[in-house]
């Protein structure tokens, strides 16, 4: 999957502009929906971190994984963060995880 449709779809889901996932005010609002987009991405199975990091334009792969842990970790004290995510998983066709999340 392309990697600007993820982004739209998630940009979407949590009525923002594409475009303030990489600009503009830092808000936790802002940063959660592209920690998300980042989970996504990384849920494809298609991108690596330094791809992400890429895409998201983080500074580099290690901020991309940060950010992965740190929606994990939201999700997993979030009830209705973590079902807006995974409709979005269902909306992308990515593959149910059962369980915890494996892939760090």
């Amino acid at each position: 999957m392309d990697p600007e449709q993820i982004l739209q779809i998630t940009a979407d889901a949590f009525r923002i502009p594409k475009g303030l996932l990489f600009g503009g005010r830092r808000t936790v609002y802002r940063t959660q929906v592209r920690w998300t987009a980042a989970h996504l991405l990384r849920r494809t199975g298609q991108y690596s971190y330094a791809d992400i990091a890429r895409v998201l334009k983080y500074r580099d792969h290690t901020s991309a994984r940060s950010a992965v842990l740190a929606i994990r970790k939201r999700m997993r004290e979030n009830v209705y963060l973590r079902d807006k995510i995974k409709a979005l998983e269902v909306q992308l066709h990515l593959p149910q995880e059962e369980g915890a999340p494996h892939d760090p």
